[in-house]
């Protein structure tokens, strides 16, 4: 499937496990790519392995990046592959995590900046928690470089950390598991494949050690997380009028909760089921379904609102509103 460049592999060490850098990149910023392997290259960790794939980007966009590891990874071996299609960077991060040979896998985007001790800190707490997913609070960035805040949660005013012991029902509506943040125990990763198609891989990973194991949260922010308009995920993403707030929110919604019946059971999947269908009942105008769709706002009670009152408002109206969410006003 891949055009793979081989490498030897690091042998892991008993204190000192393999950590395998997986990063799935495409059409990549070249400043910012060299800055995020850099980044890498100057981890304290010292057993690491990096596997990059890129997502069919082209050819030009394969040879720069090609360069930028020749100029930026020197101690760290390094693999690079190309997908002969594109196929999501869902889908690129799953062969990755089955390349993988470390005993962890920490997941990696191409644009940000990891302190040197993101790996150091995050295997040790993991190990300490015996968890199988660390993940930690990062610091904000713009496309310049110039830093915005130390937390994600100063930036963006709905990613709160909650308690990770009742991770799994959060989970089913709402991400807070930001992959680039990510350490995990490889042979739960492995076992996770293949990842649910209408998930991106952090929320699946996060969800999955939810579900089958534990994880734990480093109240600590580790990188530097670049904010730009090219990022693949943020406040109401893909949203612009009714029609896209209905595809990306309510339909997807239906599709992920539908997949994820199919592979899991747990308490909370049967209450987000009949939320999912009480809102999908809403939405089709069904008889008393406004009714209906309100006794089941304990669920989701931001969601269940915001849609009863908003979506009758006129689609000029409905469009400001959603501006000033994605903008954090309101």
């Amino acid at each position: 499937m891949n055009q793979t460049e081989p490498f030897n592999k690091t042998p892991s060490t008993g204190r000192y496990p393999l950590i395998s850098v997986v990063m799935a990149v495409y059409r990549p910023n070249p400043v910012w790519l060299r800055e995020q392997l850099a980044s890498i290259e100057r981890q304290d960790y010292p057993n690491l392995e990096l596997l990059i794939l890129d997502d069919c980007s082209g050819e030009e966009y394969v040879r720069r990046t090609k360069e930028s590891i020749a100029e930026e990874i020197h101690q760290i071996p390094c693999s690079f592959g190309v997908n002969e299609h594109n196929l999501g960077s869902t889908k690129t991060f799953e062969e990755l995590t089955l390349r993988a040979n470390g005993q962890y896998i920490a997941y990696c985007d191409q644009d940000d900046i990891w302190l040197p001790q993101k790996l150091t800190r995050l295997h040790r707490q993991i190990e300490e928690a015996q968890a199988d997913l660390m993940f930690s609070d990062m610091f904000v960035i713009d496309g310049d470089g110039i830093l915005l805040s130390d937390s994600m949660t100063k930036v963006r005013k709905r990613h709160v950390f909650p308690d990770v012991e009742n991770a799994s029902g959060i989970l089913l509506y709402h991400n807070f598991v930001v992959g680039c943040t990510m350490l995990m125990r490889s042979e739960k990763a492995k076992k996770s494949v293949p990842f649910i198609d209408c998930m991106v891989h952090d929320h699946y990973l996060a969800l999955y050690a939810a579900v089958n194991g534990k994880f734990s949260f480093c109240n600590e922010p580790l990188i530097r997380y670049r904010m730009h308009g090219g990022n693949q995920t943020g406040v109401l993403a893909g949203v612009g009028d009714k029609a896209s707030y209905y595809i990306n929110r309510v339909a997807l919604f239906d599709e992920r909760i539908r997949a994820i019946a199919e592979r899991f059971s747990f308490p909370a999947l049967k209450e987000a089921m009949s939320w999912n269908n009480a809102r999908l009942a809403f939405f089709k105008r069904e008889p008393h379904a406004r009714v209906r769709y309100w006794r089941q706002r304990a669920t989701d009670f931001r969601t269940t609102l915001f849609e009863l009152v908003c979506w009758n408002l006129p689609e000029r109206l409905f469009e400001k509103v959603l501006k000033l969410i994605q903008r954090n006003k309101i």
